[in-house]
């Protein structure tokens, strides 16, 4: 999976438009079909997403595209996420206990995210932050 920037639309017509590029080789990428639809935990509830895949022109590779909002691999959209990990800088700063976000339920209604979720999330940015600090 390739997280491209811009929203779902933006994909869509950057692709249509042939401004995509494949990262392994610089070819250009053009439709081919979509993946399976998934249904991901946004702010705002949860979405129905049917993700684009494409093909590369040059070596073959087929790749599926993910709008910036969506993280590969993950049921909860990248606000959600983002939301965890602030919320738990701003307990570590005021020496508190991590608070969970609520997310949106399935079926309509809102549920903490689970704390196994959350900290995982937590931990998988704590090991990456030297990383990510340094680039």
């Amino acid at each position: 999976m390739v997280t491209v920037r811009g929203s779902a639309d933006s994909v869509e017509s950057r692709l249509t438009a042939g401004l995509l590029r494949c990262p392994y080789c610089g070819g250009r990428l053009a439709r081919w079909g979509h993946a399976r639809r998934r249904l991901v935990a946004m702010g705002s509830g949860w979405e129905e997403f049917w993700p684009r895949r494409s093909r590369c022109r040059g070596c073959g590779r087929t790749h599926v595209l993910l709008p910036a909002d969506l993280w590969s691999r993950r049921r909860y959209g990248a606000a959600v996420i983002m939301t965890v990990l602030m919320l738990a800088a701003q307990a570590a700063a005021a020496g508190r206990a991590v608070a969970r976000p609520r997310a949106a339920a399935p079926g309509g209604g809102r549920r903490l995210v689970p704390a196994s979720t959350a900290h995982a999330w937590r931990s998988r940015f704590a090991g990456r932050a030297a990383v990510i600090a340094g680039s």
